[in-house]
């Protein structure tokens, strides 16, 4: 007698859509019969449930909303140049028969499932049921090797040189591996190289932004002034070999009319996109008001005169939430509406702030929250000229003195 694991999840899926095990038993008849299933996250348990029997005498179990709150993404620095993108991940069952008068535990029946690893993503159904970790792992034997993200390759992925970029990939065994970042001119060039060792990362965060490689690489800002653009790969060190896809970017170079407002924000995939807006933007804030309303009369000696000094509605505080528009420059359309999928539904944004806003916090990512409430795919031949206008609030607000 004893359990079956039929169908258990698979390595790599999203925590925020089904993650099931489906089981069975050989010893439904038993009376009071039940399964004990335990859920062990990075090696400890987590919590036990009991589930019941569904079709015959199998059952499943989903762990979908445990691993959503307890799977969680590092935060990106500015000292490494690489992390791993996830804290915690390696996630198995025990599932054991329960059966008796009255039931009892039975310890020897236990079946323990496949250690496997997740990633913090959410996707469309379309997406996740024809979802296969290999297409974004270095892995040997995995189908391809893209980046977690789906910024489209057919068009230029632009920052400046004092701005951020991070790419994420599935490094299934997290062996070593080897980051290559070439620059090239606008000839095409070689201008400067750079070479680099990862940690032992499930899932390696490159963070190849030039405002990280110049200062912890050999790159300098020369080399970055003289960049048309520049490539990216990993590479396994483990025999045998894999490389991931070359992933280009391009230095803007162009004269900033305007202050440029980066974002980064947490993608479907668990991993980190980002996007300039480069035309004018706006800042406003709303003020909410707090009155009350006093006697406009004072007490002089005797008298109770009332004066035009004295006021009577009156202001005790103020409370002020910061907003920001950020519009884009022209973009195609196929970049429109990666970046209004992926950034409207983000729950994670960040705002890189710039020297020029506030010098004392250069380069640190600021909390935001986007708020728009719907958005549309544009397609060229109906809206022509295509932008993109972000509407944002500040998480950060101001109360007054007393008044």
């Amino acid at each position: 007698m004893a359990i079956t694991l039929i169908l258990e999840a698979q390595n790599f899926d999203p925590v925020c859509n089904p993650i099931e095990w489906t089981f069975e038993t050989d010893n439904g008849a038993q009376v009071n019969f039940s399964f004990i299933v335990e859920l062990y996250i990075e090696g400890s348990l987590h919590s036990t449930h009991e589930v019941y029997r569904e079709s015959g005498d199998a059952a499943k179990f989903n762990a979908q909303t445990i691993l959503r709150a307890a799977i969680v993404n590092n935060k990106f620095t500015r000292t490494d140049l690489d992390i791993d993108t996830l804290v915690n991940y390696e996630v198995y069952i025990k599932v054991y028969e329960k059966y008796g008068t009255p039931p009892a535990t039975q310890l020897a029946s236990v079946e323990e499932s496949f250690h496997r690893y997740f990633i913090n993503g959410a996707f469309r159904q379309s997406k996740w049921i024809d979802w296969d970790y290999q297409d974004y792992s270095i892995y040997p034997g995995g189908k391809t090797n893209l980046f977690l993200t789906d910024f489209p390759r057919n068009r230029k992925d632009m920052l400046s040189i004092t701005e951020s970029k991070f790419l994420s990939i599935i490094n299934s065994d997290d062996t070593s591996c080897k980051v290559d970042v070439v620059l090239y001119n606008i000839s095409g060039s070689v201008v400067a190289s750079a070479t680099w060792n990862t940690g032992l990362w499930k899932i390696p965060m490159l963070q190849i932004g030039p405002d990280v490689l110049i200062p912890e690489t050999s790159l300098t800002e020369a080399n970055f002034l003289n960049t048309y653009k520049y490539t990216v790969k990993i590479t396994r060190l483990t025999a045998p070999l894999k490389t991931s896809e070359t992933y280009t970017l391009y230095i803007d170079q162009g004269c900033d009319r305007y202050t440029r407002r980066r974002l980064h924000w947490l993608n479907k995939y668990g991993a980190w996109d980002s996007f300039t807006f480069t035309l004018v933007s706006d800042d406003s804030s709303d003020v909410t008001i707090n009155n009350y309303q006093r006697d406009s009369g004072i007490w002089e000696t005797n008298d109770h005169p009332y004066l035009l000094r004295t006021g009577s509605q009156m202001t005790m505080s103020k409370y002020s939430t910061d907003k920001l528009v950020l519009n884009s420059d022209w973009i195609h359309q196929d970049v429109q509406q990666w970046l209004v999928r992926e950034l409207y539904e983000s729950p994670r944004v960040y705002l890189q702030v710039q020297d020029d806003e506030v010098v004392e916090l250069a380069n640190v990512y600021e909390p935001v929250n986007v708020t728009n409430a719907n958005y549309l795919l544009k397609q060229r031949k109906k809206a022509g000229l295509i932008q993109e206008q972000v509407l944002i609030t500040r998480s950060y607000s101001r109360i007054s003195q007393l008044g």
